[in-house]
């Protein structure tokens, strides 16, 4: 059983781990051509993906079984203030100074696309919050 809770909180723990090495790799290609990526981004992603990470495996994510005061700090982490933390990482402008100028041109498109500016509206945010 041991074995199963530590497998399942390392699968959800792999998505922030990805992300984290994604974000580094643009970070260092981005500073070879362009102008040096300000730290504090680099600093505010990590502590997202950090709180992240805590909230979903760890000791904490397996204290929240039990304890309700741990369970809604978890929520507070991982719903609340990583988010905040990862936006500030600007994981988006990061994304397009990295890519090339047709690529970053294709990605601009998509999210100025229909679909983007319908989830994003505040009025569907609400309904499906």
């Amino acid at each position: 059983m041991i074995k199963y809770e530590v497998l399942s909180q390392f699968l959800l723990a792999l998505p922030f781990v990805a992300a984290f090495f994604l974000y580094v790799w643009a970070v260092v290609s981005s500073n070879a051509t362009y102008r040096k990526w300000p730290l504090y981004r680099t600093f505010s992603w990590t502590v997202g993906i950090l709180c992240a990470i805590s909230s979903v495996a760890g000791p904490l994510a397996a204290r929240a079984h039990m304890d309700f005061t741990a369970h809604m700090t978890g929520h507070l982490l991982l719903g609340m203030l990583a988010p905040l933390l990862m936006a500030l990482g600007a994981p988006l402008t990061l994304l397009l100074r990295t890519l090339p100028v047709h690529a970053a041109r294709k990605v601009s498109k998509l999210l100025k696309g229909q679909f983007v500016r319908f989830i994003s509206s505040p009025v569907t945010a609400s309904v499906l919050n």
